[in-house]
């Protein structure tokens, strides 16, 4: 068990119920999740984070890649997650995991150990 504090920015409740079990059954506690850029950088604010899982698509637009590049200046580990084929283009330059939707429970484990252990590391997708 990790105990890591992972941020959940995610509107689709069924997708946000799924992943919130699957990171707390990890031992990691979830904060959200969250449907909009506000809400996730209030709770980025307010917490330290240790990574975060971003829908690049959220209730409030494509805000996604604007919260994954808070995440990055602020040094936080970024899961990107997306119904799209590939990897956000206007995010190349920042440090993340990049997994399509959907994915499933073991997806979801080897992206955050990834995401961890290749902190320093360059983007990676799965």
């Amino acid at each position: 068990m990790s105990g890591r504090i992972i941020l959940l920015c995610e509107d689709d409740p069924v997708i946000a119920f799924d992943l919130s079990s699957q990171i707390a059954a990890r031992g990691d506690t979830v904060l959200g999740p969250v449907s909009s850029a506000e809400a996730a950088l209030e709770l980025a604010d307010r917490h330290r984070l240790d990574g975060a899982v971003i829908d690049l698509n959220l209730a409030d637009g494509r805000s996604g890649p604007a919260i994954a590049r808070e995440m990055h200046g602020r040094g936080t580990p970024i899961l990107l997650c997306s119904g799209l084929s590939l990897a956000p283009e206007e995010l190349k330059d920042i440090k993340h995991i990049y997994v399509r939707k959907p994915f499933g429970q073991d997806a979801l484990a080897d992206c955050l150990d990834s995401m961890f252990a290749t902190r320093a590391g360059a983007v990676a997708a799965v």
